[in-house]
């Protein structure tokens, strides 16, 4: 019995091998993937790709995921790059830049391994996308050159062309290389022109050039974007785009003053979005239609249409665009004169700023939010990879084990009726190893419930971080608004004053020359008045313009060589009083142990001085004694600090008044009934400041109070010889004009017949054009010296003439020009010198500092410089 028993386990146990064998055999040798199911793998690509363009993430990313998974099977490393570039795109969308850049470096590696330039060349264009998203422009256009080295440019890699010159485009545009940035759009732009399946990136394309170039003042270029995409979509049938398109154009023709085309532009506008009953388009077109009519001096039709944009708004939920064309509403108001309305419709545009604020702060939350989570589900995908990968691996040492059982099957099958014998013995041992298996599962479940304890207390620390973030966030929207007022503040500012600098050019200017003409006495007191007003007038601008400047951190200080002497002598006399024909003395005390000359900023030592003298007289009563002691505080070297007390034997009528101005961290618009006093007042601490130095009130015995000003300054070595300024160049007037071809390129005739006039009385041969383009035509046809360039002129401004002129091929590109602008906002130097211009001057200048200017250049740029010039370029 127990031999039958035995014999017939042994069958048993034969069959079950046999068929456990011949199992894994046909695992092991299974047949190669079917084309359904590369067809998958695939349409799961595809249907990814679709999830990102309509930025459905969460099934974008599940689809891809898919795709990675499936690929690893099937062994396609084609699909897998895609699978893995597509979850590299979802990670970017999330603001995961990290996890982005990992996948995308890891599809790049297997489209190198594989030699698919193309696909190299795609993922070098995205990690350089990721790289520009972080900041980090060097290694982004490193990445984009070298996708564009790779492409041979047929026409399969057009389009990854032109995304890559659009890519270059962004990088130079937030490096504020604006010449760079629109010419790779434009190279980007002409690609995709050339491909009606590109037609809806062109259109995206022209719209953003015309506002890149509308942005540097080129509307000309502006105008020519906005009309081409015009024209794409019409072709597309968007009528959104076409709205936008004419709104663009009527904001572009009211900056060029041409009426009829900005108003036949925003009628445009109104009629394409009222078809497509776009409520705020509506809004914003009629909101144009009355800055059109404003400008245009029709007062009572620009409150028509200020009053539809209003209405129009008021029944909107909030949305993003509105606080702009609240604010436009409230200064149209304030224009025509009905500042009820100005102040109602500025309360709307404060309401819709906060809305604004709120929606910014929690659309930071939740990015933050969103690029945690997807953090913590890369991590996630990534461990179910890896497992797969392993899972692939086993099954492959699998298949090539069970391959060495086909040629062992016998010894199995042998040894089974032996093991059979030993099966109670293992039962055994297998018992002994259950029970240690249970042991292991109870360690593994206290070491779940530590790690359960570690992850509550892991959740603490986040919920902290995301308070603190949520306080990070609230400060620098705080900061970025406080920064966006200090920069509109300045920027109205410095326009308003360029405005009234243009006029005051002209007056300045006219005065002079008819001072020049030998008037009558009765005629030569009205324009000494003349020049009295517009000095004051200039005044109170430079007060306006130095404030602001100092604000914003701009206000810059000199440093050349100068007598401290001629600043007293300036001084030593007050102006004649309005009720006594005298003049009343000064009294300067000079220490004998000061230097002759000093280095610093002489003009805004003569701006405290002044400032201080002026107020002081206005303080007390003006037949009183005024005292400055001007005496050494400290030397150290070639350094030296300058005292110097202000007093006088009268009580001062505000003592309270100059001890808070003078000692107090306050300025002008922080005082409910500032006055221009206080102004000054406030100014001068401030100028002192700057300049490393102190001031200080003190009451004296008598009760009179003393002002001490402390600045440091250096001395001038050798200073018995003449004051060498670094940069100027002291010429006889007269001399050095004869015989010099000078170009006049300004629009404004008065101007341009008062520098003219000035400079033939001189000597100088001049030629006048009214314009950038009469400019060019000019110096085509004629050999010039020098070239006094306006900035602002119409048709061409002088920005892009100058461009024109240094892109000829002679030496006439490297003609000396200095540029003629009433701006005075900080930035137009530097954007001067950017466009390759050689000097500036701000209007209204006087003769003397125009012939300095014009010497000072002339003296670097001669002709027998000129070959040299050429030769370097």
């Amino acid at each position: 019995m127990n031999i039958q028993l035995a014999f017939s386990m042994k069958k048993l146990f034969l069959l079950c091998a046999i068929v456990i064998v011949n199992h894994h055999i046909a695992t092991a040798f299974q047949v190669p993937t079917s084309s359904k199911d590369a067809a998958k793998l695939s349409q799961l690509n595809v249907a990814a790709t679709a999830y990102l363009c309509k930025n459905q993430l969460n099934e974008a990313e599940k689809t891809a995921h898919e795709a990675v998974i499936e690929s690893l099977k099937q062994g396609s490393p084609s699909n897998h790059a895609d699978a893995l570039d597509n979850l590299g795109l979802v990670a970017q969308a999330r603001f995961d830049y990290k996890n982005a850049m990992s996948f995308f470096v890891e599809a790049f590696k297997i489209r190198e391994a594989n030699g698919n330039k193309r696909g190299v060349a795609i993922s070098k264009n995205r990690v350089g996308k990721v790289f520009h998203l972080q900041n980090n422009d060097a290694q982004a256009l490193t990445n984009y050159q070298a996708a564009l080295d790779m492409l041979t440019g047929n026409r399969e890699d057009l389009p990854i062309i032109a995304e890559t010159h659009r890519n270059m485009g962004d990088v130079q545009l937030s490096k504020k290389i604006f010449g760079k940035a629109i010419q790779e759009y434009e190279l980007a732009l002409k690609i995709w022109s050339q491909d009606l399946e590109n037609i809806e990136e062109s259109a995206i394309l022209a719209a953003y050039l015309g506002k890149v170039t509308a942005d540097i003042g080129d509307f000309d270029g502006a105008i020519n974007n906005y009309n081409a995409s015009l024209n794409f979509h019409r072709t597309l049938g968007n009528p959104t785009g076409v709205a936008y398109d004419f709104l663009n154009l009527s904001k572009i023709y009211n900056e060029l003053k041409d009426n009829q085309l900005a108003i036949e532009n925003a009628e445009g506008a109104l009629t394409t979005f009222s078809e497509m009953d776009n409520k705020l388009g509506m809004a914003e077109a009629n909101c144009q239609l009355a800055k059109v009519n404003l400008e245009n001096n029709d007062k009572a039709q620009a409150s028509l249409f200020f009053e539809k944009s209003r209405a129009i708004l008021r029944g909107l939920p909030f949305q993003p665009a509105m606080p702009d064309i609240f604010k436009n509403i409230a200064l149209g108001y304030a224009s025509t004169g009905d500042f009820l309305k100005a102040y109602e419709s500025y309360s709307d545009y404060a309401a819709a700023k906060d809305s604004l604020f709120s929606n910014e702060k929690a659309r930071a939350l939740v990015e933050m939010t969103t690029r945690f989570e997807s953090e913590l589900s890369v991590k996630d995908k990534n461990r179910q990879l890896a497992n797969l990968e392993k899972e692939k691996a086993t099954e492959q040492k699998l298949r090539w084990l069970l391959m060495g059982l086909v040629g062992f099957a016998g010894i199995a099958l042998y040894s089974t009726y032996k093991n059979y014998r030993l099966k109670q013995r293992d039962n055994e041992k297998l018992k002994t190893l259950n029970l240690q298996i249970q042991a292991q599962h109870d360690q593994i479940s206290i070491q779940n419930e530590a790690l359960e304890d570690k992850n509550v207390e892991l959740s603490d620390k986040n919920n902290r971080l995301d308070t603190l973030n949520a306080r990070l966030v609230e400060e620098v929207a705080e900061r970025e608004r406080s920064q966006t007022s200090l920069f509109s503040k300045d920027h109205y500012l410095a326009n308003t004053a360029s405005r009234m600098r243009d006029p005051l050019s002209i007056i300045v200017g006219l005065s002079q020359n008819l001072m020049a003409e030998k008037p009558r006495t009765d005629q030569k007191e009205h324009i000494k008045e003349l020049q009295f007003a517009a000095n004051n007038l200039l005044v109170l601008i430079n007060d306006a313009l130095d404030f602001s400047k100092i604000e914003a951190g701009k206000l810059s200080f000199d440093n050349v060589d100068f007598t401290l002497a001629d600043i007293v002598d300036e001084h030593r006399y007050e102006s004649k009083s309005e009720s006594k024909n005298t003049s009343k003395l000064v009294n300067f005390e000079l220490a004998a142990d000061l230097p002759k000359q000093l280095n610093g900023d002489p003009t805004r030592l003569m701006q405290i001085v002044t400032y201080l003298l002026k107020n002081m007289r206005l303080s007390i009563a003006y037949d009183t004694q005024l005292n400055v002691k001007i005496d050494t505080k400290e030397r150290d070297n070639n350094n030296l600090i300058v005292s110097m007390r202000f007093n006088s034997d009268a009580r001062f009528a505000n003592t309270e008044r100059w001890n808070m101005l003078l000692g107090n961290a306050e300025t002008p618009h922080q005082i409910a009934d500032a006055t221009p006093t206080d102004i000054e007042l406030t100014l001068t601490r401030r100028l002192v400041e700057l300049q490393n130095g102190s001031i200080e009130t003190e009451v004296l015995a008598n009760g009179s109070l003393e002002i001490i000003v402390l600045l440091p300054f250096k001395m001038v070595e050798n200073a018995g010889k003449a004051a060498n300024s670094e940069g100027v160049v002291v010429v006889p007037m007269g001399e050095f004009l004869t015989g010099q071809h000078i170009l006049i390129v300004e629009d404004n005739k008065i101007n341009q017949m008062l520098v003219a006039n000035m400079l033939r009385k001189r000597g100088a041969q001049i030629t006048t054009a009214n314009d950038g383009i009469d400019g060019i035509e000019a110096i085509y046809q004629g050999d010039f010296d020098l070239i006094l360039m306006d900035i602002q002129m119409p048709r061409m401004d002088g920005y892009r003439a100058v461009a024109e002129i240094r892109r000829m091929k002679s030496k006439k590109a490297n003609l000396p020009i200095v540029a003629l602008t009433a701006s005075t906002f900080i930035n137009e130097k530097e954007k001067a010198q950017l466009f390759g211009m050689t000097d500036h001057i701000g209007k209204p200048f006087s003769p003397d500092e125009l012939l300095q200017k014009i010497a000072n250049v002339l003296a670097v740029y001669t002709p027998a410089n000129y070959t040299n010039l050429v030769e370097a370029v």
